[in-house]
Order: structure tokens, then C-alpha cells, then sequence
């Protein structure tokens, strides 16, 4: 709804006199984001994801409503443009947490102790400095491999910018599908998180690990249906993106069906990552994700895009990076996972 209200108010943003205060309004409204992602760890991780679900969907229809209204104005409101659209995220990030942290807590005990549990089992329970630093410990790193990331992805795609208009606007529109194939492996990766921290939390390992092969099992098993679905419609779908007809249009749909190629090899690697990935956070072995990200990432991956742009600067050539890096770090966490140094980590 951000984006779509983005496209809206750019057309009024020149118009608006709040026009400046748009990033200290996000900025301002970055304490609800912080605050509905904690509530929302705090269902999830007790298995009430549907919990989270709804409530994200209440977030999205409020800000979907309050869109137009602020943007274009409406009943004395004044139009207020692009900040309009600010307005409208951050109130409904906050009606998120408050509705939320209501219900954590109102939440009975009973409600929120996991089954078999029998209070602290006779060991000492942290106090609230210590579990703060062992929560930051653990915390930081997978905020950091978040971040860290999103800036190497934001790299690549300003290296495919530096080719043709034309391999520039097939890139993105490929990337777009791209997000909306990747996109469920995130919701299994929240799965496998959750179901390895409360394995390892009740002391099992054993069963950490085969509920994590499980949710992998299941996650490449979608991802390949999706993958193979985008592979055999990528004309249709290409042709929602491209120009209208001519030799622009066929040499559109034609690079963009050879990028498809390449993204369905990638899915299922990047599936496989992101789910042991989120396995391996769930048992808090965060430090390590951070770390091989970041080293394959900047010291492998985009020094690797640096040599094909002057060598070969080609869109399927760089498309083809992706495929290796992807590979490499799946390849890597795999074997950290296989290797089972996860099962050591405790946070309380």
C-alpha cells in the first residue's frame, strides 16, 4: 500500500508545503515499526502466527484507507501529498503495536507458557541486564544481516543500471516477480525459526533438527512449483511489463525470458538459504548468518558483479553472478547447519 500511495502522491508532492518533513515523519514513526516487529516476535514465537497475520492485514487496510484521505484530503482534511502517504504508514504501524502489545498483554499464563514447561526446571533465571545483553548479543547480528543484505542487493541493481535503459527496465520487471516467488520463503523461514527455538529451548536438538528438514522439505517443494510456473507463463507475464508491441516489445520478453531461466535456478538455492538461515537464527547462531552473508556478499559476490561490468557487462551475465552467489551461500550454510554448531547456542 506504500508503494501504490508512493506512485499516487508523487504527482502532488511538488504542490505540497510539508513536502520536507516526509523523512523526519518516517523517521519519527521508525519507534512503532521497532515496537510492532518485537509484539509481533512475541506471537510468533509462541506459534500464534495468525495472530500476527490479522493484524498486519488490519494495519494494511488502515493505511490503504487513510491513503486517499490524506493525501488527496477529504472532509477538511488538507491535501497533504507525499507526507500524506507518511502519515497514513505510521499510523497504522502504531494501531499494529498498540493492538498487538494489548493482547500480549492480556495474554494468561497459561496462554503463554509453552506446554511441558515447569517454570525455570530448578536453573537460575537471567536477570534483566543480563538477558538484555544476551538478547543484543544475539539480536544485533541477524538486524545487521538484514541490513547488510538489502545494501548488497541495492548494489547489484545500480550495477544493472549502469547498462541499457532497455536491460535496466527488464531487470526490474523480473525482480518484481522475483520478490513475489521469494516472498512465502520468508513465512517458512519465520516457521523454521520458530520451531528450532522452541526445540532447543526445551533441550531437544534432535528435534529441532528434523522439524527444520521438514519445513525445508516442504519450502523447496513450493518454491520449485513457483519457479517452474514462472518459467513456463514468463511471456504472459513479461508482456504485462514490456512495451507495447514492435522490436522493443519481442527484445523485452526475450532477455526477460532468459533472466527467468536464471531466477528459477537461483530460487531454489535462495530458498534453501533463507530457510536454514532462519533455522539457524532460531537457535541463535545469528553471529554466524552475519558473518558468512557479509563475507560472500562484499568479499565475493559484488567484487565478482565489479569484474563482469568492465569485462562483460552483459544482463544475463550479471544475472549469472547471482546464480554463483547464491549457490556459494547456500552451499555454506548448509554445511554450518549440517555440522550442528547451532546446537550449542542457549540464550537462556
Amino acid at each position: 500500500t506504500g508503494y501504490f500511495a508512493q506512485l499516487i502522491s508523487e504527482r502532488l508532492s511538488n504542490k505540497s508545503p510539508y513536502f520536507s518533513l516526509f523523512t523526519p515523519i518516517v523517521s519519527a514513526g521508525s519507534v512503532a515499526l521497532c515496537g510492532q516487529m518485537a509484539a509481533a516476535a512475541f506471537f510468533t514465537a509462541y506459534g500464534r502466527t495468525r495472530t500476527v497475520f490479522w493484524t498486519n492485514l488490519l494495519g494494511n487496510a488502515l493505511n490503504a484507507i487513510l491513503d486517499p484521505i490524506l493525501i488527496f484530503g477529504f472532509a477538511g482534511i488538507p491535501a497533504l501529498g507525499m507526507d500524506g502517504a507518511a502519515y497514513a504508514t505510521v499510523a497504522a504501524a502504531f494501531v499494529q503495536w498498540a493492538v498487538l502489545a494489548r493482547m500480549a498483554a492480556r495474554m494468561k499464563p497459561s496462554a503463554a507458557e509453552p506446554q511441558g514447561e515447569k517454570e525455570d526446571g530448578g536453573k537460575r533465571v537471567p536477570g534483566f541486564f543480563e538477558l538484555s545483553a544476551r538478547i543484543l548479543r544475539y539480536g544485533v547480528p541477524s538486524g545487521a544481516y538484514s541490513a547488510l543484505n538489502v545494501a548488497s542487493f541495492t548494489i547489484f541493481v545500480f550495477a544493472t543500471g549502469m547498462l541499457s535503459e532497455a536491460d535496466f527496465a527488464v531487470s526490474n520487471a523480473c525482480f518484481k516477480v522475483n520478490y513475489l516467488l521469494i516472498a512465502p520463503m520468508e513465512g517458512f523461514a519465520v516457521a523454521a525459526s520458530t520451531v528450532v527455538a522452541r526445540f532447543q529451548g526445551m533441550g531437544d536438538a534432535d528435534g529441532a533438527a528434523r522439524n527444520a528438514l521438514k519445513t525445508l522439505v516442504l519450502g523447496l517443494c513450493v518454491v520449485v512449483l513457483l519457479s517452474v510456473g514462472a518459467v513456463v507463463f514468463r511471456e504472459p507475464v513479461l508482456r504485462l511489463f514490456s512495451p507495447p508491441g514492435g522490436a522493443s516489445g519481442e527484445a523485452f520478453v526475450g532477455t526477460g525470458s532468459r533472466l527467468f531461466v536464471l531466477m528459477a535456478v537461483w530460487q531454489v538455492f535462495d530458498a534453501a538459504d533463507v530457510i536454514l538461515s532462519g533455522a539457524l537464527k532460531g537457535a541463535g547462531d545469528t553471529r554466524f548468518v552475519f558473518r558468512w552473508m557479509a563475507a560472500a556478499a562484499f568479499g565475493f559476490w559484488l567484487p565478482l558483479v565489479g569484474v563482469v561490468c568492465l569485462l562483460w557487462p552483459e544482463i544475463c551475465a550479471l544475472w549469472g553472478t547471482m546464480v554463483v552467489y547464491v549457490a556459494v551461500i547456500c552451499a555454506g550454510t548448509s554445511i554450518r547447519f549440517a555440522r550442528g554448531a547451532w546446537r550449542r547456542h542457549r540464550l537462556v
